[in-house]
């Protein structure tokens, strides 16, 4: 049957686009998330490098949307990117599905098989997730939908003289998606297995060898651009890879060990209690969905059954296509080596087994339907209608499972918490902060919707290495920290004896005591100067009280302990003082955390609340009771009253998932 004839070949693709696309914008997030979207936002904005092993080709693509001016703000304009990549997946599954397993008079079949490939993967837990927010995983699945399309067009024309082609665009674009993330790298052995299943004798041509390097190198050349880019000095310049020697520290990711973290020998968790149990719990919250009334293993089932069918009706096919889910799923659970209870999701590393599981999901469709069309006439029409109503529930009861856990239409925790943050700081102040999530979203406000620009925001994690001091210097030509290129090269850990010392109080200061003294202590005698801490008492020293100094609530302040005596508590923020142990300013708190600060869904039950949205909203909940506690501690009894009782309006306890020692002492401020 000649397949190109086929009507419905690229109808479908285009309706399940449509449906898909039009879901995704509905639940699309309006601002920024957590985690990688914020840099990938701000990366995307003014064509920046993101952390490595950054996303180059999803940068670029960004900043063109970026520039256009339509649909504000620009967070919500990028992370509609996302859905469309989603959805260009799911409509590349469709093809594939009416390609791979098109069967003689089962036109109807097919059509509904590929829909509903199309759209369990669309409407899957991980990949709905990711289609509501710019990342980098998202395209990742187009690149993976592409590869199996490129391999799939190789496979039906592997006797024909033109097939190099094809050959040659599938390493290519392996080479190209190596510049997106490295997670479709993993299917490179399974392609070469798909290869010689179809025709061994293809690896005894040079020109395979030729298209295989060649289109390897061809799209790993892309990832020069990076010299280009990072030498424009953008703001969100990770790693600076503007030299050769700093374009390979950032592509072989040396700042987290090297060796492009290929560390598969010592397992970080138990391989098979906990590793490939983690990728099942994945596997089965994507294709095995359950609520109040919809408990189903359909998908499972159709895959496994579309997996069966495949091997009996194409063999080698079949196994080609298992060599590729193997590396995705097996191959993901060897390479990343997820240590147990990692503090991000994983999902993201096995969203191409999940792609290629849904080919199989399709395939069961489509053998159940021609199964049914095979009885008797009036038993065909009543089986086949009543088989095409549960494998079509099959999407409709995943969209209905899963929406609620991935609408993010009403999630501006990421967003507000970054804004709470900024807004509630002096005028001019210098905050320093710790990770991924008090950083990112506050830089993304600062660069890309222009809030509290005059605030230099120093994260301190990256603040022991040179380049980032270097950038620093040049974005924040205000921050005092007075050292040059050299000096900040050579800035290292220092293993000093018990230290004290002395930084002259503002000459406005009239009190006797005319020093503040930091100490440099531990129990062992002596103290591990690191290198952060060294440039972060080198602004102290150097500002001389000209500019706030804040550190962020969300600090890990075992490395920087010095200067917790003089730190004065401020809401989300403290602020270096020049006096130990300066009380609160319950006036300032109050201003920052119930007048100045919005919270955004927190007390809205249909708004799903997620881990790292609870997790960073508590910070709220606790500085609101340090103020009550204060508050009462000061005799302003109807003050702390008050302060309760926004608590509990604003940010339900139970909603944040707050302990219950924080619930006791809530119910004793109420006294």
């Amino acid at each position: 049957m000649n397949k190109s004839k086929f009507g419905f070949h690229f109808v479908l693709p285009a309706v399940v686009f449509t449906i898909s696309l039009v879901v995704f914008i509905l639940t699309a997030c309006r601002t920024i998330a957590w985690w990688d979207c914020p840099r990938y936002v701000l990366a995307s904005a003014e064509l920046g490098i993101p952390p490595p092993p950054g996303s180059l080709l999803l940068t670029v693509i960004g900043w063109a949307v970026a520039k256009i001016p339509i649909v504000q703000p620009i967070a919500f304009r990028l992370n509609l990117l996302a859905g469309l990549f989603a959805a260009i997946t799911a409509a590349i599954i469709v093809w594939l599905t009416i390609r791979l397993f098109l069967e003689p008079n089962g036109n109807l079949a097919v059509w509904i098989g590929a829909v509903v490939a199309g759209l369990s993967l669309a409407f899957s837990l991980t990949m709905w997730n990711y289609a509501v927010q710019l990342t980098p995983y998202i395209l990742t699945t187009v690149f993976t939908g592409l590869i199996l399309w490129a391999l799939l067009l190789w496979w039906e024309q592997a006797s024909s003289s033109g097939s190099w082609r094809w050959l040659f665009l599938t390493f290519l674009l392996f080479g190209l998606d190596f510049s997106v993330h490295r997670t479709n790298s993993l299917l490179l052995p399974g392609a070469l297995v798909w290869i010689g299943l179809r025709n061994l004798g293809t690896y005894r041509s040079l020109r395979t060898w030729a298209c295989i390097f060649g289109g390897l190198a061809a799209g790993l050349a892309l990832h020069f651009v990076l010299i280009l880019m990072a030498a424009r000095g953008p703001f969100l310049n990770f790693g600076d890879p503007s030299t050769l020697r700093g374009f390979w520290h950032y592509v072989s990711l040396q700042q987290y060990g090297g060796g492009f973290l290929f560390d598969i020998f010592h397992r970080k968790a138990g391989f098979f209690n906990v590793q490939v149990m983690q990728y099942l719990r994945i596997f089965a919250a994507n294709f095995a969905v359950a609520s109040n009334w919809w408990v189903t293993l359909l998908p499972v089932l159709f895959g496994l059954f579309g997996c069966v069918r495949h091997f009996i009706k194409d063999r080698r096919q079949a196994l080609g296509l298992l060599a590729l889910f193997l590396m995705a799923s097996l191959g993901g659970i060897i390479y990343y080596n997820v240590p147990e209870n990692y503090i991000r999701p994983v999902d993201r590393h096995y969203m191409p087994s999940l792609v290629i599981f849904s080919l199989w999901i399709g395939h069961g469709v489509v053998t159940l339907l021609s199964l049914a069309g095979r009885l008797g006439k009036r038993s065909s029409i009543i089986a086949t209608v009543s088989a095409a109503c549960l494998v079509m529930s099959v999407p409709v009861g995943m969209a209905l499972h899963n929406w609620k856990s991935v609408d993010l239409s009403r999630s501006f925790f990421a967003g507000d918490f970054a804004r709470n943050m900024l807004v509630g700081l002096p005028r001019d102040a210098i905050l320093f902060t710790n990770g991924d999530n008090d950083t990112f979203p506050l830089w993304c406000l600062q660069k890309v919707e222009k809030v509290r620009p005059d605030v230099d925001v120093i994260n301190i994690n990256v603040l022991n290495t040179g380049w980032y001091l270097r950038q620093m210097a040049r974005n924040y030509p205000g921050v005092p920290l007075d050292m040059t290129g050299d000096q900040c090269d050579r800035l290292a850990p220092a293993l000093i004896r018990d230290t004290t010392l002395v930084l002259p109080l503002p000459d406005t200061d009239r009190r006797e005591r005319r020093a503040v003294q930091f100490t440099l202590a531990d129990t062992s005698g002596k103290y591990v100067w690191k290198a952060n801490s060294q440039a972060i008492y080198r602004i102290i020293r150097n500002n001389r009280w000209q500019r706030p100094i804040c550190f962020a609530i969300t600090l890990d302040f075992r490395d920087i302990a010095f200067v917790i005596p003089y730190l004065r508590f401020e809401g989300l923020h403290h602020q270096l003082m020049p006096q130990q142990d300066p009380p609160m300013d319950t006036a300032v708190v109050k201003m920052n955390m119930t007048e100045v600060a919005q919270y955004r869904g927190l007390n809205d039950r249909g708004v799903k609340l997620y881990g790292d949205s609870r997790m960073m909203s508590g910070n709220y909940a606790i500085v609101l009771m340090l103020l009550a506690q204060e508050q009462r501690k000061r005799g302003a009894k109807e003050s702390c009253h008050e302060t309760v009782r926004f608590i509990e309006a604003q940010m339900p306890p139970d909603r944040l998932g707050m302990p219950g020692e924080f619930k006791a002492q809530l119910d004793s401020l109420r006294m």
